[in-house]
């Protein structure tokens, strides 16, 4: 939250008490209507007592988004519009108009039932809208622990329109799906190839201001023809070894990149972690050109993802992240301002 904008009016209206004490003060009494008023002598009101200024309003915290007919008295509520959010305390009646930079985006995770999507799902929940799209309704109550939202949606049986029709409204589309290795090529290319374009697609026909794009790729995912300069021997060997493990996944993974990086419709960055494990997050990694030979958590992804929502100025970056010693948020910066892109195409 940036910063925030509080208006109160108060309007002072006059009263029969207050009438009959000017007119009192002013030597005169009020008579039935069509009356003349008559001479009397002076009479001191007694003064009434003033109200006590109001206490300033607390910080707003915000209790309940939704529906506001459906709220209790007392309770702050949040009306979701983007970019104009209001708090209505129903109690007094007051309405305190809220200017916020930051406090709610509208989020779309594609493949959410993931590990690192629900991760994600958690650390985003609290503070945002997400609704997080599964291919089967038995992932709902994976998806309802986390605090999002759960959608059905096929990545590879539903149509281009059916996407737009969801991202319409939102403020950024994580695309953390993918076949995991599973099903042979054919369905690797239908859901990291296929999949992933049909995303685009249907960022790109979004009506009016349209999401930005946050992809989950992989380190290593390039043009297999070009070694980065800054590959060491080390890690040109495990290059070698997992691609030759996983070839199928490298392939319709960089050709979908690859198809990303050639748009400029709608705002994108790619992550591209490497080996993942399970371990506890260490709030640090590698960020960056660096070394491939470096697992990194699970949970780490995620919370770089989670940082990434923010960084509307990491648009055209593909971004490197492995284990290292550096704080997420430090490494992340770094890059950033670096503007120096992982992607070899």
């Amino acid at each position: 939250m940036a910063r925030k904008k509080q208006h109160n009016k108060d309007k002072e209206e006059a009263t029969p008490a207050s009438t009959s004490a000017a007119a009192a003060a002013s030597g005169s009494a009020p008579t039935e209507e069509g009356g003349e008023a008559q001479p009397t002598a002076a009479v001191v009101a007694p003064e009434e007592p003033q109200p006590a200024p109001p206490e300033p309003h607390p910080p707003v915290e915000v209790a309940y988004c939704g529906d506001p007919s459906e709220a209790d008295p007392f309770i702050l509520i949040l009306s979701c519009w983007p970019n104009q959010l209001h708090i209505h305390e129903f109690a007094s009646y007051i309405l305190y108009d809220v200017d916020l930079d930051i406090l709610l985006y509208m989020v779309v995770v594609v493949g959410g039932h993931g590990k690192v999507s629900l991760r994600l799902a958690r650390l985003l929940s609290p503070s945002h809208t997400v609704v997080s799209i599964i291919r089967d309704a038995s992932q709902s109550s994976a998806i309802q622990e986390t605090g999002a939202t759960p959608l059905v949606i096929s990545l590879e049986a539903a149509t281009v329109q059916e996407f737009t029709n969801t991202f319409q409204g939102q403020d950024v589309v994580y695309f953390s799906a993918g076949a995991g290795g599973t099903g042979g090529e054919e369905r690797t290319k239908a859901v990291d190839y296929d999949g992933a374009v049909k995303v685009y697609d249907a960022i790109e026909a979004v009506e009016g201001q349209k999401p930005r794009l946050i992809l989950v790729s992989g380190v290593d995912v390039r043009n297999p023809d070009i070694i980065p300069a800054h590959y060491t021997e080390a890690d040109k060997q495990v290059s070698q070894r997992v691609r030759g493990h996983i070839a199928t996944w490298f392939k319709w993974k960089y050709e979908g990149d690859k198809n990303l990086v050639a748009r400029n419709t709608f705002k994108w960055t790619i992550l591209r972690p490497g080996g993942l494990t399970d371990a506890p997050g260490t709030g640090k990694a590698a960020i960056g050109r660096t070394s491939i030979t470096q697992t990194v958590t699970r949970d780490d992804v995620a919370q770089v993802l989670a940082l990434l929502l923010d960084r509307e100025d990491a648009a055209g970056l593909a971004i490197d992240l492995a284990g290292g010693d550096t704080p997420l948020e430090e490494g992340l910066d770094a890059m950033i301002r670096k503007g120096e892109t992982d992607f070899f195409g």
